[in-house]
Parts: structure tokens; sequence; C-alpha cells
């Protein structure tokens, strides 16, 4: 392989051109351990990539001459040893054999010339020639009077690995080494191949840069180079170079990315680890501590050795999406939902609101999200390249403000995000505040993604699917799990219902997100979604006896607390009893008196709207409420 600066290194840092060609290099590597030049130059046979003759030749010639210079600014620099070659050729002189294989004469000029530097302003496009020595020359800057390298300050000492090798150089990043590598990879690969059609015994002659002398190792020795475009910035941002075994690689320095950089690891699941730990009453994640209806072990187990233990159909059994739809107009007269081209079975309703957003969103689209909100909705639009939009409701009964809400709307605006019963409120929205998001999705053209995992948890008021509403259905990408309304958060068996131009986009994303939910599970949720009218009402009045014990423990304890209108837990303000910020008074509580929530500054979007506030949960046995109404009772004694 011969390697030739061209036009890319010529502009010193460029990274704006990326290579799509892959590469292949075959490389004399004596010692793998040894750093990059190594294998490619340091053989005492003085073989570099096949071409001992050439380089021979090219050490006479410049012996004979001199170092030919030139000024380019206030660095000289060396006439290219392709030109001189080039010279050497036109006056007729050549190389070769008549068998085809290469004569090596024995040098008898200076082994290589001290001091000298390539310049770097010829095209890409020529048939180049260029040791790779040269390459290192231009690197590691040599002094021709004392052959001393700077980098170490010692003869014959060579740059660590990494940054020092692919540095700055006169005022560049050291990427252009790694574009003009990649790139002159590819052209030699093109030419290889010609080169050797050309050819009817399939030999390369003289003129062929890629054959690299490595028979004793049995043959070739082929990598990929990984080409990538690193964002610019600092030297820390510079691309290093590893050597794995025999297969050296350019890559970007490791770090996460900037969208996992942008938010933290979930609060909520965070709190909850903290008070297992702690051995505390945890109301912070909303699960319940309780069994799941026995219908649904049974269906479970008879699923399982029913053999429907492989892949179910990626959006979902037919059997399943037939109970979605049936369930829905039995609970909505009138919304009218297909199984076959508007159902999409995800893994829990976590899954079917991302997938939803990649799947009909676009990066730089905005998202208009109510907060507080749950902390999953940020993330999924950030992850999805969108930008979310904050409008907040205002206490205390956590009503929107209409012009707050039509202000927020700008002509990039793509979606709004609507979760009713509300998570961590408790808010159960109005018809008028229904019809007031209906409205502006109309006027503006904007897809609606509604959050109904709560649906059957309403205290006071009535939950009204957005899709219900006059020219909704279409725009509506409805959101929907067996996690809370059958005490399965573990199973993750969720729903999207779409229109079906919506549902190509959601059953996209989801197919290569996760490819489909656990099919015995899948199965099993049938028993639960056809259960009778009598389940729900059960559910419903326990679950309003487990607010009844919460709430009163709640105010005893001194928070401010308003009994919530759905869901399944209380949204509370702690300025009676602290001064402390909400997460510092949260993370003492599970220490003393020994009871798990949520800091409230997690469900916004600027901390400080939630620097007064925790949130409990309460899906809970009615005697783990109680030990935590007990506990909770001794806080104003220990402030």
């Amino acid at each position: 392989m011969s390697l030739g600066l061209g036009g890319e290194f010529a502009d010193h840092g460029r990274s704006d051109v990326v290579h799509d060609e892959p590469a292949l290099i075959r490389l004399d590597c004596q010692d793998a351990g040894n750093e990059l030049r190594e294998p490619m130059c340091e053989q005492a046979t003085d073989v570099r990539f096949g071409m001992k003759r050439r380089e021979h030749r090219l050490h006479e010639d410049i012996a004979s001459r001199g170092p030919a210079t030139k000024q380019r600014g206030d660095s000289p620099q060396v006439e290219r040893p392709w030109r001189l070659e080039q010279r050497a050729a036109s006056r007729g002189e050549r190389f070769g054999h008549p068998d085809g294989r290469p004569t090596v004469p024995a040098p008898t000029g200076p082994a290589r010339p001290e001091g000298r530097r390539l310049g770097s302003g010829s095209e890409l496009g020529e048939e180049l020639l260029c040791p790779l020595p040269e390459y290192r020359r231009e690197i590691v800057e040599q002094d021709g009077a004392g052959g001393r390298d700077r980098h170490e300050g010692k003869p014959g000492g060579r740059p660590p690995l990494g940054r020092s090798r692919l540095g700055h150089h006169e005022g560049g990043d050291g990427l252009a080494i790694r574009n003009a590598l990649v790139s002159r990879m590819g052209l030699e690969n093109r030419r290889r191949e010609r080169e050797l059609l050309a050819q009817p015994d399939g030999r390369s002659h003289d003129g062929c840069l890629v054959r690299v002398a490595i028979d004793r190792l049995g043959g070739w020795a082929p990598f990929s180079v990984e080409q990538h475009a690193p964002r610019r910035g600092s030297r820390d941002d510079e691309p290093e170079v590893e050597l794995h075994g025999r297969e050296p690689t350019i890559r970007a320095m490791l770090r996460i990315s900037r969208k996992a950089e942008s938010f933290t690891e979930s609060v909520i699941r965070e709190m909850n680890r903290l008070a297992v730990a702690a051995g505390a009453v945890s109301l912070a994640q909303g699960f319940p501590d309780f069994a799941c209806p026995p219908e649904l072990k049974a269906a479970v187990a008879e699923a399982v050795n029913a053999d429907h233990n492989q892949y179910a159909i990626t959006f979902g059994s037919k059997p399943l999406r037939d109970a979605i739809v049936a369930k829905t107009a039995r609970f909505h007269p009138g919304w009218i939902v297909d199984a076959e081209s508007q159902v999409t079975v995800v893994n829990g309703a976590t899954e079917g609101m991302i997938a939803a957003m990649l799947g009909l969103l676009d990066p730089g689209d905005e998202v208009i999200v109510f907060e507080p909100f749950y902390e999953n909705y940020g993330p999924d639009a950030v992850l999805t390249g969108a930008i979310p939009r904050y409008v907040t409701l205002h206490e205390p009964d956590w009503r929107i403000d209409p012009e707050e809400l039509r202000a927020a709307v700008t002509p990039r605006t793509r979606a709004i995000v609507i979760n009713s019963p509300h998570n961590p409120t408790g808010k159960v929205f109005t018809r008028a505040e229904l019809d007031l998001v209906a409205d502006l999705c109309r006027e503006h053209d904007l897809i609606a993604f509604t959050d109904d995992i709560y649906q059957h948890l309403v205290y006071e008021g009535e939950h009204i699917p957005l899709a219900t509403l006059p020219g909704m259905a279409e725009r509506t990408v409805s959101i929907d799990s067996m996690s809370k309304t059958y005490s399965v958060t573990g199973w993750r068996i969720g729903w999207v219902i779409a229109s079906p131009e919506l549902t190509v986009g959601v059953r996209r994303v989801h197919d290569f997100l996760t490819v489909g939910a656990a099919a015995p599970l899948q199965q099993a949720a049938v028993a639960g979604l056809t259960m009778a009218d009598a389940y729900y009402d059960d559910l419903l009045a326990a679950y309003r006896e487990r607010r009844d014990v919460l709430l009163p423990a709640l105010e005893v304890a001194g928070f401010r607390a308003s009994p919530p209108a759905g869901a399944y837990y209380v949204m509370t303000d702690i300025r009676d009893l602290t001064d402390e910020d909400d997460v510092t008074f949260a993370r003492r509580l599970i220490a003393n008196p020994g009871v798990a929530a949520v800091p409230g500054s997690s469900f916004f979007s600027r901390p400080e709207l939630g620097r007064t506030k925790v949130r409990f949960a309460f899906p809970k046995r009615l005697e783990t409420l109680h030990a935590a109404a007990d506990r909770l009772a001794t806080l104003r004694t220990a402030v």
C-alpha cells in the first residue's frame, strides 16, 4: 500500500469528508504489539509495501541530488519523493525482472535522509507514491542535525500511541491524517483491481502499491478501518489509534451520547432502590405490592403449558388485538377500532410512547408536554431528536392556562402529550380542557399522544379519551397497558391505538425496537381484558379506600395534600415541615422515619418549581399504608 498526501491532507484539520468505501490493507506484522508504524516501517530487510526496489532507488536519487526544498511560509518543504521517481521514470529508468518479480538493488546511498519534511499540496487523484515513513516524519518532526525526536528528546524515540501521533499539526487537529489514510486506501484498492485485471497471470507489476510482504505469515491480513466523522473541538476530541491483535483501528474517544448526557436515570426507581436498601416503606414507585387477579395467574400458566412460547406476530397476537378492540368499544361506545390496521401490542406503555414518538416525529420537531409530568416524556422526546416545550399546570387544581398553551405552539410544533388521569398530580382533565387541546390539534395539524393507563382509576370526574372528540380519531395516538389496571406491572404488555396511517410508523419502530412482547403473556392478557364489569368496580373501590388511608396520614404528619381525582398518587407540599429542598428532604425521609417518596423536582423541567414538593404512591396493601402512616406520625416531633 502507498499513502499519498492529497488535498485533504493539505487542508490540515478537515473532518468534513467521510469516505464510505471499505478498504483492505495487507500488513507486514512482525510484532503485533508494536505501534501502528512498526509493522510497516521497521523491518530489517527494509520491506515497505512490497516496494524495496522503489525505496532504495529513491534513497540513491535523493542522496545524489540533495533535498530539493522550496519555501512555503516559514517552513521548508521537501520536494515529494514521488516527483523524483516520476522524473526518474521519464529518463527511462525502469525496475523489474523478466519473470515479473522485482529486482532489489543493494542500497548505496544513505538509508534515509534526515531533517526532511513532506509538502502537502498534490491532488489526491494523482498516482502518488509515498512510503509510510514519510507520514511518520511528518507527524514526528525530526531534528535534521541530530536525528533527535522532539516528542521524547532521545535518539530514535517514538511518540506514544494516541494523540501525540495524530496530534495537531500546523494549526490542524490531526483528523486530516485519518481522512487521507482512508481515502488513499480506497484509491489504491481500485488501482490494484485494475492492474490485476490487466495481467493474465494475476501478478501485480511494479506500479501496484497495495501488496504487502507478509507471505511468511501465511497470506493476507485484511481489516477494515472505522470511518468516523467526530465532532470538532478540543484535543480531547481527537481520534485515537489502538491495536487489537494485528488489526489497527481508528476510533473516537469513548464517551456517552449527548442525548444520554441530557438526562439522568429514573429518580422514581432510584428512590425505590434506596428504600429497599434502607428497609424503609416504599411509597415511591407506582407498583402494587399485592397479588394480581388469580384468573391471570391461571391464564399465564395455561399459555406456557400450551406452548405459546415462541414469537407472536410482531404487532401483537390476533386474540389479544381482538380483545383490545372489544374492550375499547365496550367502555367507549362509538370509538371504532380495526384490529388489523390500528392496534400495535408493545412492551408496556413505556415502549408504546417512545415507539410512537420515534415512528412519527422528526429531529427538530417540537412536542408540548404539561408539567409536572411523568418523567419519561422528556427523555422520550430527546431520544427522538424532538424538542420538548413545557406548559405549566397551575395549582391548586392543576389547571391549563389557555393563553400559555396557545403561546407554546410554534410553526415547528408537531405533537402534544396528554396524560389523564395524571401522574403525578392525580388530575383528571375536564371536557373543556380536552376541547381546547383538540382545537389546537385540528388548527395546527398536531398529533396527540395520550397516556391513558389510569383510565379505570377515576374517583371524581370522568375519563374522556381524546380520540373520541370530533376530528381527533385520525390524529390521536392512544397508549394503554395491562400494568396498572390488572396489577401486573412486570408483564410489560401494552398497546397503541392509532389511525392506519400513523400505525405504520409505530409498527415499524416497534418491530426493530423490541420485535414483540412476550407471547405467553399476550395470550394470558386476553383473560384480563375480558373480565366482567364488576372487576373494574371492585378495583376502583379498593383504590379509593387506599387513598382515604394515606391522605389523613399525610395531613397529620404536616404535609399539604389535596385528594387526587384519579390515578394512585398524592402530590404534597413540604413547606410547613422543612426549609430543605425536596431531594434532601426525601432522602432524609428514607432514613428517618423510614418512608420513601419521590422528590417533586423530578417532575418539572425547572427543578425550582418542584423544590417544595414530594409525591407518594398508594398502590399498596392496607397494612403497608398503615405502617407508613405510623412512621409518618413521628415526623413532626423528629423535625
